[in-house]
């Protein structure tokens, strides 16, 4: 491909230096290391890069900058974000690091070389370019996880690389060299030689216009894709490194000396805008053509978001409403001011004293309005409040205190019924509460929590009840009610809030005695449970099987006991039992199931403390007249029969016979009906069996 190569010096038209305010400011990098690389995947999160390994980060737009987590001290020359979240870094001796996390971790990716690497330029997170010293190009195709060498046709130092698109791209380079591919960088032409400037970063508007800066001012440019450059004076001698270019007509230059220069007419004519810096700009970066940001030596960082023009700081604020010295003002009223020129935002104050000691409420707004909210202000007290206007350039003066006085909300009111924690509530109840001066209206709000979280009823009148309609409420269930009043200079605070149960079927009873487990329980036990409220009734169940299948008694009572009547239990039996409860809305699940074991009334629990083995003691007294105790220990349950015999060996009394827990016991025998003489004892288990002799003497 033979390209030819027309230099045209085109004299300004129209020049400009202005030494006016700037619409440039400073941003705190906290590093005094050259920055020489910067890039924003959005408006507010950026990146930058420089010497000594410096790694910068803002996600607010450059107002704050913070160092990234990176160990190494590489000069680090070009950074780039293809996304939010990956990220490329290339700099000193071939190094290329990499991240997938927006910075919080780094990797360092192999790329084959060790010459210092300038530019890379990503046109999705996969492809990218990377130009440095000596004729190095390299090309990734995978996000960077292998680098190919491409071959320039060239080993002098390239500066710059920029793609248009995936097949177009240039590379500026030192000796003014320009080469070009349409291929993806497989092959490249050059397109200029010969020239006497050095040059810097490339820039374009489409695959035809390109711009690269260079020494003495000169910008180069190109609108047939490098068939043809002019290169253009910008009417300012320092040397311009970076250029970028959002729009068409819109770019900005940066170099030497602090410099930033503008064109609205594609390059024809050039501004130079003021800056707070004479620092060299290396990196000039914009979003739109608004918003931008220049980076450069000694940790600078400017950033404009007028398009680098100073705009004025804004005028004072005049206030509208509440007029000045007003009375019965709503505790949450609106503020109004006239719009002050060149404003972008506006920050209200109010206090309670006219020199601002005692901030109540402070909010930055960008319209000229502002309603106080809720719960800022109090009744019947005298309020001062003032504006400022801001922009970026700077804040106005405040506007002139005004004051205002609020009026008295009405009081919260007294609720009178349901009175709090009234149970058995009608479905449809009167709620009503004591008048409250000053109020129009009542609220009143009913709810199945205490903090108001569903709303069950709710309901506005300018009496103090409400009858509420049937359907909103369920029976056995306990709502809260509040009332809070209003007036045409607002609403009080809300009553204190009560709770009511509506009626229902009854809780369930809590079992009493005996208690659970119990032994030795008489056959005529007296059975007892706690009130319920709202039981009319209560239904017993005693039975030998804990499923009920089997009922050895019942009974339906009123009262919350019931004693067992003679002849329904039996001496070494268990028994479960349990109860329920009822009214005229239903009955409640029943209780738990509870169990007890009935002894004989001779029979007395010595020790619940289950004994290592079985023991059957002598009777004592013996000699006796006429009763002796009878004391046997069980190790664990057991199925034992305790006799009485004679001298003959004749069994002349039972005394158990049956299941005992295991524990220690003793039996009182009564042997009044027997002549005196010499008996005999006999326990007898599965496991164990024992005899004791016994005199009876009369």
């Amino acid at each position: 491909m033979k390209t030819s190569f027309l230099v045209l010096l085109s004299l300004v038209l129209s020049f400009n230096y202005s030494y006016s305010q700037s619409g440039w400011y400073l941003q705190n990098t906290n590093t005094t290391n050259h920055i020489l690389s910067i890039s924003f995947p959005n408006p507010n999160t950026g990146f930058a890069c420089g010497w000594y390994g410096t790694l910068l980060k803002t996600t607010n737009g450059g107002d704050n900058w913070f160092s990234l987590n990176y160990m190494g001290s590489t000069g680090f020359q070009s950074i780039v974000f293809p996304d939010i979240n990956t990220g490329f870094v290339c700099g000193n001796n071939g190094t290329i690091i990499k991240t997938t996390n927006s910075g919080l971790n780094w990797t360092t990716l192999s790329t084959g070389t060790t010459n210092l690497l300038l530019i890379e330029d990503f046109l999705d997170v996969n492809t990218g370019y990377v130009v440095g010293y000596s004729g190095t190009l390299l090309k990734t195709t995978n996000s960077g996880i292998t680098w190919v060498a491409l071959n320039p046709g060239t080993t002098i130092n390239l500066l710059s690389v920029k793609f248009v698109n995936s097949s177009t791209g240039y590379i500026s380079g030192d000796l003014s060299r320009v080469l070009k591919t349409t291929d993806a960088g497989a092959s490249w032409v050059s397109l200029v030689s010969g020239l006497s400037n050095n040059l810097g970063k490339i820039a374009f508007t489409d695959a035809n216009t390109i711009y690269v800066p260079g020494t003495n001012g000169i910008l180069f440019k190109t609108t047939n894709g490098g068939t043809f450059f002019t290169a253009q004076s910008t009417g300012n001698p320092n040397y311009l490194i970076s250029a970028n270019f959002k729009s068409v007509n819109t770019g900005y230059v940066s170099g030497a000396n602090g410099t930033i220069i503008k064109t609205t007419n594609a390059g024809y004519n050039f501004v130079t805008q003021p800056t707070p810096t004479v620092n060299e700009l290396h990196w000039v970066y914009f979003l739109d053509n608004l918003t931008g940001w220049a980076c450069g030596y000694n940790g600078t960082i400017i950033k404009t978001t007028t398009g680098g023009v100073y705009v004025p700081v804004p005028a004072v604020p005049v206030l509208i409403s509440p007029p000045n010295n007003s009375n019965n003002i709503s505790m949450t009223p609106t503020l109004t001011w006239n719009t002050s020129s060149n404003a972008t935002s506006y920050t209200v104050q109010i206090s309670t004293t006219p020199n601002f000691i005692n901030i109540i409420d402070s909010a930055t707004t960008t319209a000229t309005i502002y309603t106080v909210p809720s719960g800022k202000l109090n009744s019947t007290i005298t309020y001062f409040w003032r504006v400022m206007a801001r922009n970026s350039n700077g804040v106005s003066l405040w506007s002139t205190v005004w004051n205002f006085s609020t009026t008295a909300a009405p009081n919260a009111p007294t609720l009178v019924s349901p009175a709090n924690n009234s149970v058995n509530v009608i479905l449809t109840p009167n709620f009503t509460w004591n008048s409250v001066s000053n109020a129009v209206n009542y609220l009143i709000q009913i709810s199945t929590s205490a903090g108001f979280m569903t709303i069950v009823d709710s309901a506005t009148t300018t009496t103090t009840n409400y009858q509420i309609p049937a359907g909103k409420l369920n029976l056995s269930n306990t709502y809260y009610w509040r009332v809070c009043a209003s007036n045409s200079f607002g609403t009080g605070s809300w009553s204190t809030v009560w709770s009511f149960s509506t009626a229902g079927a009854p809780s369930v009873p809590l079992l009493l005695l005996p208690v659970n487990g119990a032994l030795a329980v008489s056959k005529t036990p007296l059975m007892d449970w706690g009130d319920v409220t709202g039981a009319t009734t209560y239904k017993i169940l005693l039975s030998t099987v804990s499923n009920f299948i089997v009922i050895t008694d019942s009974a339906t009572i009123s009262p919350s006991q019931y004693q067992v009547p003679a002849g329904k239990l039996q001496d070494l039996f268990t028994y479960f039992w349990k109860v329920n409860a009822s009214n005229s809305y239903g009955t409640s699940p029943w209780s738990e199931t509870w169990m007890f074991t009935v002894y004989p009334d001779a029979m007395k629990v010595i020790s619940n403390r289950v004994p290592e083995k079985f023991n059957f003691y002598q009777n004592y007294p013996n000699p006796f007249n006429p009763t002796t105790k009878i004391k046997f220990d069980l190790p664990g349950a057991s199925n034992i029969r305790i006799s009485v015999y004679d001298i003959k060996g004749a069994e002349i009394e039972v005394l158990l016979n049956g299941n005992v827990h295991g524990g220690s016991f003793e039996y009182h025998w009564n042997a009044s009906r027997y002549s005196s003489g010499i008996y005999f004892v006999r326990l007898v288990s599965p496991e164990f069996s024992s005899i004791k002799r016994m005199v009876l003497v009369k």
